[in-house]
């Protein structure tokens, strides 16, 4: 039988877990979101900035502190992390996507 084509390669689709209530977040697939143009850091990040990338890029579930985000140098960096960690806290909330 024929390997099944990824039609939204993109997604990170084949980094989910198949579970039987749905689709779950893994590590990888949260990693391919922390690596996407939108979440790494301008050329002009700051050390904190690209410190807490780093750190979520290896681990995406790492725990992030409200005086973390508070201490990032740019005021748009620390909006911009405050909702991926939102998104990241309802995901972690639910068994699965679909439940998300």
């Amino acid at each position: 039988m024929p390997a099944a084509q990824d039609f939204w390669a993109s997604s990170g689709f084949r980094l989910l877990e198949r579970t039987p209530g749905g689709l779950a977040a893994t590590d990888a697939w949260l990693a391919r979101i922390l690596g996407r143009e939108e979440l790494a850091p301008p050329p002009e990040a700051g050390p904190r900035e690209r410190a807490l990338h780093e750190r979520l890029l290896r681990s995406p579930r790492s725990p992030v502190g409200s005086e973390e985000i508070a201490a990032l140098e740019d005021p748009d960096a620390r909006d911009n992390w405050r909702a991926f960690l939102a998104f990241r806290a309802r995901l972690a909330a639910q068994p699965t996507l679909e439940a998300c």
